[in-house]
């Protein structure tokens, strides 16, 4: 019988961006597995299975395969589920995902280029005549700002090769952090706040109290529960200039990370974080 996950799970953006974050997770899986992904804007579903970590179909309204999993990728804003033993009925997809996620998001940043954001016609308080013959204010539209093919690139990262001496986990943080805009720590804490591990940016070092750190890792593994290698879980704060995402490790640990506000959208920075939590989650399995 089919297990649903913990929950639904909130994204913004293309999928696309969680998608291969999820995946990093997903190939370990051995067992049949299923993601559910909703659009409720677009009163729309679909679905994706994996067979021992593969990605072998897709569903979404009347497409299968390929063409399902691509318009998956693409949709924005929605949420997602995790459906453990569901398997699909037949194989449509041949291909590895890695290359069919590579390829759209390839797509979806050169249709974010192509994007022109709106300009309003008048400015923000002129007046116009309303069908009744009333003058109104117009309002200048908001400039949304879309994801851009460079902010995607930034967005990918991958371990380098372990140190000749010292521990890989602690380079590859410092590696992720010197190529990640806006970086200002890292710690890698067990859950009840003891660090193990710490890196910082220059000038940044003083930026996260111990107290701080103990109560905010406590407070955060009761509301992440149990790391699980099949799924990636955190958790964001914010305050006015900063951003603090505590994610799941196994056996035990947290990642906390500590980044800039401004330095890059939400889900490129989500993307990149992925990409290093999946790293050492790796590295803690082999051990």
């Amino acid at each position: 019988m089919a297990k649903r996950g913990a929950g639904l799970k909130r994204f913004r953006g293309p999928f696309v961006l969680h998608m291969m974050d999820l995946f990093r997770s997903i190939r370990r899986s051995r067992q049949p597995f299923a993601l559910k992904v909703r659009f409720p804007r677009q009163d729309a579903a679909g679905t994706i299975f994996f067979e021992k970590g593969k990605l072998v179909h897709a569903e979404f309204r009347d497409k299968t395969g390929e063409e399902a999993f691509s318009e998956i990728l693409t949709r924005r804003d929605g949420d997602y589920e995790t459906i453990r033993g569901l398997a699909a009925d037949v194989v449509s997809i041949e291909r590895d995902a890695r290359d069919l996620i590579s390829e759209c998001e390839a797509r979806v940043a050169e249709k974010q280029e192509s994007i022109q954001p709106e300009l309003a016609i008048t400015e923000e308080g002129a007046e116009e005549p309303s069908r009744e013959g009333k003058k109104t204010t117009r309002r200048a539209k908001e400039e949304v700002k879309p994801v851009t093919k460079k902010e995607l690139e930034v967005a990918e990262w991958s371990p380098p090769q372990p140190p000749d001496r010292g521990l890989q986990e602690e380079a590859w943080m410092k590696d992720w952090g010197e190529k990640t805009p806006g970086f200002r720590s890292a710690h890698i804490v067990r859950n009840d706040g003891t660090k193990i591990m710490e890196v910082s940016a220059e000038g940044a070092e003083q930026e996260l109290d111990i107290d701080a750190v103990d109560e905010l890792c406590r407070s955060s593994a009761r509301l992440i529960g149990k790391a699980d290698a099949s799924e990636l879980k955190g958790l964001r704060f914010e305050t006015e200039e900063h951003l603090y995402y505590v994610s799941a490790l196994g056996k035990g640990y947290l990642l906390v990370v500590s980044l800039d506000r401004t330095a890059l959208p939400l889900p490129s920075i989500e993307h990149r974080l992925n990409q290093l939590v999946g790293a050492l989650n790796d590295s803690l399995e082999r051990a």
